[in-house]
This record gives C-alpha cells, structure tokens and sequence, in this order.
C-alpha cells in the first residue's frame, strides 16, 4: 500500500497542517507503508526531493508569482500523477483549495481512492472560506468527491452536512500528540534554568503569529492582570504579524514582562517549564499546540472554537472562554494562578484526556483501518461520484 500526500505548503513552512503530515507520514512509514509527500518547491535553493524523519519529500516547480506559480505547480503535479499512477493506491489531500481539488479530480480520472483532511472550522475555516469565492466554491464542488473527509471536530461535521456532503463519506480522526515527546517532566525551576528564562509565574502560548491565533487579544488581557507583577507571558511563535505584536507590546509596555521567542526545536522543554498553557484562537481545526500542552500536564485556558470545545470539559480538563472576551480571558488566568489545587486537577485531567484519546500510534492505526478499506475495495461507489 503506498500513499501520496499532497499539500501546498511544507517544510520548511511549519504550521499545524505541516506538523500533522509529517507526523502521521513518518508514523506509517515505521509500520512499513511508503509515504511520498508532493508539495511545492518555491525556492531554488530547497532540494527537489529530500528525506525528513524516513519520509521521502518530492518538491514540484513553482514559481513564487501569485497565481502563475499555482498553475504551474498544478501543471508538474498533473504530471508527476500521470506519470507515476502505478506506484500509489490513495490519494491524501489537505484542506479545501486548489491543490487538495485538482488532487481528488485526479482520482477520479486514475480510479484512485482520495482522502481530504480539513484543517479548520469557523469564519476562517475550509468550508467557510471556499464559500467566499466563486473559485472557492468550485473547489469545494471538486472536494466533495473525495472518498472520505477526516474532520477534527463536531463542528467540522455539522458544515460538511449542511454541504449536503454523505455521512458516510465523513470520518472523524483527531490530529496525534507523540507522548514519547510531549509528556509531564517535574522541575520547572530546573526547565527555566535550562532556557535561560525567569522563574516565577509563566504564562505560555506556542503556535503562529495571525490574525485568526488571537495573540493581540491575549496580551491586552494579560495587560489586565491583577498579578502580572508576579508573571510572565511566553510567546513562542513566528508569523505574519510579528512587528504587530511587538506594537501592541510596546503600547502597553509590556517588554519587561512578555518574552518573544521564535519557533523552538524542543518546545516540550518550554512547557515544561510553564505554569499555564492559553489559545486564544478566533477560529481554529484542533490546535496541536493546544494538545502538546495538554499532554504535558500543563493547566489549559482555549476560546470555544473548532475541536477546543470538544476535548475541554470545561471546569474539568481546561477553561473555556468566549472568543475575544478580554474580561473572561483575564479572570481565567487569574483563577488558575491563584488556584494551585484547580492548576494540578486540570492539568492531570488534560493529561489523561490526551493518553486516552489523542496517542499518535491510536491515531496512525485509525488511518491504517481507514487506508486499507479505501485501497481493498476501492470505495469509488461514492453518493457523490
């Protein structure tokens, strides 16, 4: 059984949909299924292929021209499908657009079985913003072909139902956390010797610096706290509005007490070293730092957005607040700084949320059960083929 994955953007971008396929790529490749991951070469210095964790990466030609670069690298792809239609059995897409559509039309024509994974619920998310656009919405009119749609969330469900998508074609599968990694470590005074950074009282968020991640609405919260002269806010992120951030930072004049820190190698060791882990997503899929966090014990605070609301039982294995609501944000963090028998309960119970449901090695088996169904029977007497 051999799998294609097909994504846009790739290393060495990194975001959620990135980590997530890599992760699940070189998972099955330890349990001996050959994974090829095709995604775009935007640069000349960036090899065309290169092997990442024992996964092998085929980087197609594309300009960086907005919409010339795109039809080019639809043009190699079309190709490299055509040409190489004997060496894979399914086709595994990412998120609704232009490269996951031309992918699944692609196997309708070759007779190969495809499967899409959503990246997000929302205003911002996949079916949402298709619906913008005519061309989006032709996008999303291809996407609906696909042999199954791995959704993140019940809220993902509810707007591919509305679509008029099958329920059968939909299949919900969690993003998964390596608990090799991501795991409890003791001494977070010991951790913040390591990094180099204070010890007292840290507030932690991992992930991008955008306008759907809601960091903008974190820090002026955190420029509310009564205790703020006893903490911390760790930003470990990286993202289009960088300089934003460090304007909002410098307006409230926060340099002191916010730490800016680009993407880390060993981000578990900075959790580790954090008192309390926030999300303060305006639309999110099913955050995988919101996961790494829980998987480290870490007490958690996340917007009701996308899959937070269906992994935090509020109260239990994290805090949940309305988006943008800077009052509740602030008293949030305060209840679970000032609280240190609510920070252990709900970080334990995040933790064992996370081992039950959300093991990377679950995760995989569940895409094997799913890939060796689609590649035995072949699955192309879809409703909506």
């Amino acid at each position: 059984m051999n799998i294609i994955f097909t994504i846009r953007y790739f290393h060495p971008f990194i975001g959620g949909t990135e980590k997530q396929a890599l992760a699940l790529a070189a998972s099955l490749v330890k349990r001996g299924i050959r994974v090829k991951i095709i995604t775009s070469r935007f640069e000349k210095k960036w090899p065309r292929q290169e092997v990442i964790d024992d996964v092998e990466i085929i980087r197609l030609f594309s300009p960086k021209i907005k919409i010339l670069g795109a039809l080019i690298f639809l043009f190699y792809l079309t190709v490299y499908f055509i040409k190489n239609r004997k060496d894979f059995s399914i086709i595994h897409t990412f998120q609704i657009g232009y490269t996951s559509s031309v992918s699944i039309f692609l196997g309708i024509l070759l007779k190969k079985p495809s499967i899409l994974k959503l990246a997000s619920s929302g205003w911002g998310g996949d079916v949402q913003r298709a619906q913008k656009t005519f061309l989006g919405k032709i996008f999303l009119y291809v996407c609906k072909r696909a042999n199954r749609m791995i959704i993140l969330s019940k809220t993902m469900e509810d707007e591919l139902l509305k679509e008029g998508i099958n329920s059968f074609q939909i299949t919900l599968i969690y993003n998964g956390v390596d608990l090799t990694r991501f795991k409890e470590m003791k001494g977070k005074i010991k951790f913040r010797e390591k990094l180099s950074i204070e010890d007292k009282k840290t507030i932690i968020y991992t992930g991008r610096l955008s306008h759907e991640k809601g960091v903008d609405f974190l820090i002026h919260s955190f420029s509310k706290l009564d205790v703020r002269a006893g903490c911390q806010l760790l930003i470990i992120a990286d993202g289009p509005e960088r300089q934003d951030i460090i304007r909002i930072i410098d307006h409230y004049q926060l340099s002191e007490s916010v730490v800016m820190i680009n993407e880390v190698d060993d981000i578990a060791s900075y959790l580790n070293a954090a008192d309390l882990f926030v999300l303060p997503s305006r639309f999110e899929g099913l955050s995988n730092s919101l996961l790494e966090a829980m998987a480290c014990g870490l007490p958690v605070i996340s917007t009701r957005v996308g899959g937070s609301i269906d992994i935090i039982e509020d109260g239990i294995s994290g805090l949940l607040i309305e988006v943008d609501s800077k009052d509740q944000l602030t008293q949030a963090i305060s209840k679970v700084l000032n609280d240190p028998l609510l920070a252990t309960a709900l970080g334990k119970n995040a933790r064992e949320k996370i081992v039950d449901r959300f093991d990377l090695n679950v995760v995989t088996q569940q895409y094997l059960v799913l890939y060796k169904k689609l590649n035995n029977t072949g699955d192309l007497a879809s409703g909506n083929r």
